[in-house]
């Protein structure tokens, strides 16, 4: 992990995990106002229409791709354009960057928060240190989500609403007197997400509302050694304040993972049903460092809102069929599913009944989640310690007005990995009045980080 705080997490040792030392530079980089503007093309990138080739025949949206091709028909897609000043940045220009926010105020006198982690399996064998893939599970609040009112959009002329900054009301006003100004800035916002990611040092990366793939976030984590591919939304509600399409996205680090084939649609077709729309990518990956089969890596964003678990059912359906079509024809990846998938495990107190999670464990025994699922681990009238959660923040159209749950997941085939820890969630107390986004985090979702087991 790449050590930007001395109140950056720590761990049982792991191999190939070498701390970096990051000083703070002398002088200082120029404030992140200083970019330069980002080099665009001398038009947007319209990629109108349903019917994008997806196929894992199809190149990824790469940085050297000029445009991404799409068929005409009805559904729409911003991508942002490939080019920008992070093209010709290396690893240490990003991480002074880091360390230029981390030296200012107010983010120099509220660091990330401090995470633990928890061992999953106690009493077992030592892991083999060879054999270990870290799993990291982020949402990251889309730029075009969050950004606070007054904010310029990227693409204008397709704005219908001006920003409204999510709906955060509680966050504390900037100088500007704008709620929300500086915390959901995403010049910096952007960069305390690399913050989190590279504290971590995962191995494989899973995101979801990521709206700058090509000008951003491929261009900084490929200097840390990461290669991805990205899937954007049908119609996403980014596009109507003018923003790039948000999309799920999958990160691998390249010297110990190649790249064999890969998945990304936003519409799944399983047999003898209905299609059902759900963004989702697959990255088949085959390891470099230890012998067996490869990986097959799914990421996916389920429906929003609490009365949509029956859309949910139909996506996860879809997903694990997607999922089960990877045993035939003589694959034998190993799975691993990592998502947001906007449902709790269980049923809560607000009246909420959980169906997805629930249909899982009874109907795919075969798949294992990393995080514990039994309402015990989400009890707290006798010990805090015990809650599970992975969003918690105050907006001004929930009912209740603030909301706390968990919906990310990471979940691994049961027979191919074994679960050696997981990376808490911060302590309660240390949690800010008004929540997520804050602070000391730059998103409304924590990440969840898992050290899986090869076996």
């Amino acid at each position: 992990g790449v050590d930007f705080s001395s109140s950056t997490a720590t761990s049982p040792a792991q191999p190939d995990r070498q701390l970096i030392d990051c000083p703070h530079p002398s002088p200082p980089p120029p404030p992140l106002d200083a970019t330069p503007p980002l080099r665009l093309l001398p038009f947007p990138f319209r990629l109108l229409r349903k019917g994008v080739d997806f196929s894992s025949s199809s190149p990824p949206l790469s940085l050297s791709s000029p445009a991404a091709t799409m068929s005409s028909s009805g559904e729409k897609f911003e991508i942002s354009p490939t080019g920008s000043p992070w093209d010709d940045l290396d690893a240490d220009d990003i991480r002074k960057r880091i360390m230029d926010i981390k030296s200012r105020e107010p983010f120099s006198s509220h660091p990330l928060y401090p995470r633990e982690w928890e061992a999953a399996d106690s009493g077992v064998a030592a892991a083999d240190p060879t054999r270990l893939v870290r799993v990291m599970q982020f949402n990251l609040l889309a730029e075009g989500l969050s950004s606070p009112s007054g904010s310029k959009p990227p693409i204008p002329d397709m704005a219908k609403k001006e920003p409204d900054g999510g709906n955060f009301t509680d966050l504390p006003k900037g100088p500007d007197g704008i709620v929300g100004s500086e915390i959901l800035n995403f010049s910096t916002r952007r960069l305390r997400l690399v913050e989190e990611i590279l504290s971590h040092s995962p191995d494989i990366l899973t995101v979801q509302e990521l709206d700058r793939f090509n000008d951003f976030f491929q261009p900084v984590l490929s200097k840390f050694g990461y290669d991805g591919i990205y899937s954007p939304k049908a119609d996403s509600p980014c596009l109507k304040f003018g923003f790039y399409s948000d999309g799920v996205a999958i990160f691998w680090k390249r010297d110990k993972f190649t790249l064999t084939s890969s998945t990304k649609d936003h519409k799944i077709e399983p047999a003898g049903r209905d299609p059902v729309d759900v963004i989702y990518a697959v990255a088949k990956l085959q390891p470099k460092t230890f012998d067996g089969p490869g990986l097959s890596v799914v990421t996916c964003h389920l429906k929003a809102k609490s009365s949509n678990e029956d859309k949910r059912m139909a996506q996860m359906h879809g997903i694990l069929e997607l999922v089960k079509g990877f045993d035939e024809g003589g694959h034998t990846d190993h799975i691993i599913l990592a998502g947001d998938f906007n449902t709790d495990p269980c049923d809560t107190a607000d009246g909420f009944k959980a169906e997805v999670i629930p249909w899982i464990a009874a109907e795919h025994p075969e798949l294992h989640s990393c995080y514990p699922l039994d309402k015990a681990t989400f009890d707290t009238t006798d010990d805090d310690s015990k809650w599970h959660w992975t969003t918690w923040k105050r907006r001004a159209h929930s009912t209740p007005s603030e909301i706390k749950h968990a919906i990310d997941y990471i979940y691994h085939q049961r027979d191919a990995f074994r679960t050696v820890q997981i990376l808490k969630a911060p302590a309660e107390g240390d949690v800010l009045p008004h929540r997520l986004p804050c602070w000391r985090y730059p998103s409304d979702h924590i990440s969840i980080v898992a050290d899986l087991e090869v076996k």
